[in-house]
């Protein structure tokens, strides 16, 4: 426990650990929120041909939350590049059959690249076509059993509308990008936190510990723990100011988000142990932060939706941990809990397990 205390001591009194632990989190946060609250609704733009009940509810509550405009398909791309919408949508003939069946059911959907003004509506739109899915199977093919219980849905939709809780798609949006900010944060100050093997090595303190009776053993241990105890207090301190600051409400899925974030802290610890272990002196540590925490940091949808970019970059992003992290808390956000992001979960521990094993293998002291 003395490597744990002395190094927690090194940690919290280093005041660039806490800007990195708290206060450029909060910056981003801040300017995200506050340059994308301009206030304004999505207008989207509609072609229904299939025209049926479960398509006027899916545009029925569209309308509680965007400006909905009906075009014809030679409209759209037009109100597009006229920024007359902001989104379309075009919905065939036969959706509505092919969600009552069971079957693929895709809309076609229009939108300018590298705009996020659009992702509140494609959330909506995301979650009414999943529920429906589920109602659908839920009522086994049966039209009245389907009817009704997509009418429960919407009445569940309009009583939120009526007490005037904001749309839950954007609240997610917010909450998924505050969470995003978390996640690249946690990389720098893990990358911080393992630089303190490199410091050590440098000021030649690693040899003399490893003369006195502490083992090598300890002396990891005793790391990795305050490794993980820097990270854990920095993730409960970036939730309390989503959740008190910026009034972001998790509701029920606050436990399953912490739970995750802290399995992904394991990532985060191993790629900075990985990071030094691999790097020749501190100032190589540092460069190699920024060339690695930033790329993955966009790759993995930090900053943005993947969605927004283009396919080659996408299937790049796949071998990406801030991909499955991302994937996993949007996962939890829509509904989900700590049980359906298990996919997720045995992904991060891989990339976990892979970092820690090039953190763990034997290196050259620094310089």
């Amino acid at each position: 426990m003395i490597i744990f205390k002395n190094n927690m001591r090194r940690l919290l009194r280093d005041k660039y650990n806490l800007i990195v632990m708290v206060i450029l989190p909060v910056i981003f946060m801040a300017l995200y929120i506050f340059a994308g609250s301009d206030g304004n609704p999505v207008r989207v733009g509609i072609i229904d041909n299939d025209d049926t009940y479960l398509t006027q509810n899916l545009i029925r509550g569209l309308e509680n939350n965007c400006t909905v405009l009906f075009l014809k398909e030679e409209e759209i791309k037009e109100g597009l590049l006229n920024d007359e919408i902001e989104y379309g949508l075009k919905i065939d003939k036969g959706f509505t059959k092919s969600i009552l069946s069971g079957e693929e059911a895709k809309l076609k959907a229009y939108g300018i690249k590298d705009y996020n003004g659009f992702i509140p509506a494609k959330l909506y739109i995301n979650n009414f076509i999943n529920s429906a899915r589920k109602i659908a199977r839920a009522s086994g093919g049966d039209e009245e059993k389907f009817k009704k219980g997509l009418e429960y849905y919407m009445k569940g939709n309009f009583e939120i509308h009526y007490k005037d809780i904001p749309d839950i798609s954007s609240i997610n949006y917010d909450i998924l990008s505050g969470l995003g900010f978390v996640v690249m944060f946690m990389m720098y100050m893990a990358i911080n936190a393992a630089a303190l093997i490199g410091e050590d090595k440098k000021l030649k303190t690693y040899e003399r510990i490893l003369m006195s009776p502490l083992t090598l053993k300890e002396y990891t241990l005793g790391n990795i723990l305050s490794f993980f105890a820097v990270i854990w207090m920095q993730i409960l301190m970036l939730f309390a100011i989503m959740k008190f600051l910026f009034e972001m409400d998790f509701g029920s899925s606050a436990t399953s988000l912490l739970i995750f974030i802290f399995i992904y802290s394991a990532v985060s610890v191993s790629m900075g142990m990985a990071i030094v272990n691999l790097s020749k002196s501190l100032k190589q540590v540092s460069a190699l932060t920024h060339l690695i925490v930033i790329p993955i940091s966009m790759l993995g949808g930090c900053f943005w939706p993947k969605e927004i970019m283009p396919d080659m970059l996408q299937r790049i992003s796949e071998f990406v941990p801030v991909t499955w992290a991302i994937k996993g808390m949007e996962k939890i956000l829509n509904g989900g809990s700590i049980t359906t992001v298990g996919n997720e979960i045995i992904v991060l521990l891989l990339f976990a397990l892979v970092f820690f094993l090039v953190g763990s293998a034997q290196k050259n002291s620094l310089a």
